[in-house]
């Protein structure tokens, strides 16, 4: 397994897990870690995003590198710094890639928009502050929003949301319009209002085997997903049903942050202040277990195919599969901020599976070259019958 850390002091670290490879183990091996990067404080990593060809890290200073990790050591391809002025009285809450587009959400209700490969920058504003925002992975236009006090909403500059859609002209400020403005559950027993605070957002149309967006009739889009709170609550929302929330219920007394899916086993997962990484089952509409050896609250998580790696207080990075089975760990020593799993499987076994298609293809060219052999001594056999019978 391959994975890339951040921490708060702005190193980043390559590090190739194996399977059963134990920090507190004192004769377990010893995970392969790559420093790069310089140490400043300052310049923290915040958080990672990737698509096909590279990997994004935003920093503290508002900073955005691009790496090429496929290169031996990694490359700095480019670097963009954000306007000083934006981060003066605010900071980067959310980070993400879709779509051929950068988003850069800040607390201050500001989110900007960076093509990487046509160099354009779009900035819009939606209501504020902001604690979280992510992007539909699917519709392309289509972002989600929320934070203390401001409830969930849905901004979009594809209103039709079709997937045919220019991509090079997304974000334009004009054709941005919110399509969804959450309403805050009912009063509880006691008839006092239920304080409203957004910590995450997750959009669940692939958990429910749903489709989001626009149906063929003139109604108004259609959207599932779920949000987590300061106050430990989790909600799941469809539009086209109601405003408020379908479904609320309180999972834990601390806040929760970090909410994202597993798709391979229908679930979700979110973490808590207290050292607890939980998965939820969404249509059962309960709590399923959790990752068991977390002894930090969690500070990134992040899911690729069958794998999850946490990173958090404990200074500790650890990988289990979908189903909560603890696979490896490795200490980190500086405090990790963000974790990116970059390849699910040990070097080793890829390198074995290379090596028998390396010799699977010499192989199939010695048995290649042996036939095109016979074919041309057969040639010879019937040019010299047809002399010998002319003589």
């Amino acid at each position: 397994m391959k994975l890339l850390c951040g921490d708060e002091l702005g190193q980043l670290k390559l590090i190739e897990l194996k399977k059963g490879i134990d920090a507190s183990n004192p004769e377990s091996e010893a995970p392969r870690i790559q420093r790069f990067g310089t140490l400043d404080k300052k310049n923290g990593v915040l958080f990672f995003c990737e698509n096909e060809n590279y990997v994004y890290v935003v920093r503290k200073n508002a900073t955005i590198e691009c790496w090429d990790l496929k290169k031996e050591p990694p490359v700095l391809v480019s670097l963009w710094q954000l306007d000083e002025k934006l981060i003066e009285n605010a900071s980067i809450v959310s980070f993400q890639y879709a779509h051929g587009w950068l988003m850069i959400a800040l607390s201050s209700g500001t989110i900007l928009f960076r093509n990487p490969e046509l160099g354009q920058v779009r900035k819009i504003m939606v209501s504020s502050p902001l604690s979280c925002a992510t992007l539909h992975p699917r519709i392309a236009g289509v972002v989600a929003i929320g934070g203390e006090e401001n409830d969930v909403s849905i901004y979009t500059c594809n209103p039709s949301c079709t997937s045919s859609i220019d991509l090079s002209t997304l974000w334009e400020p004009s054709k941005v319009v919110r399509l969804f403005q959450g309403k805050n559950v009912k009063n509880n027993a006691l008839d006092l209002r239920v304080r409203v605070w957004v910590t995450g957002i997750v959009f669940t149309e692939e958990l429910f085997n749903a489709i989001d967006g626009k149906s063929e009739d003139d109604s108004a889009p259609a959207f599932h997903f779920a949000t987590i709170t300061h106050y430990g609550q989790l909600r799941f929302y469809y539009t086209k049903q109601a405003r408020r929330p379908v479904y609320s219920t309180d999972i834990s007394t601390s806040e929760l942050n970090h909410v994202g899916i597993l798709p391979s086993v229908n679930m979700l997962y979110f973490s808590d202040k207290r050292a607890q990484v939980i998965v939820f089952d969404p249509i059962k509409k309960k709590t399923v277990g959790r990752f068991q050896g977390v002894k930090g609250s969690a500070s990134s998580i992040h899911n690729l195919n069958d794998l999850v790696a946490i990173v958090g207080l404990d200074r500790h990075l650890r990988v289990y599969d979908v189903h909560r089975n603890h696979l490896a760990n490795a200490y980190v020593k500086v405090m990790p901020t963000s974790v990116l799993l970059l390849n699910d499987r040990d070097e080793e076994v890829i390198k074995e599976e290379e090596e028998k298609r390396v010799a699977k293809e010499e192989e199939e060219d010695i048995w290649r070259n042996m036939e095109q052999l016979d074919d041309k001594e057969e040639k010879k056999d019937d040019r010299k019958t047809k002399k010998q019978k002319r003589s």
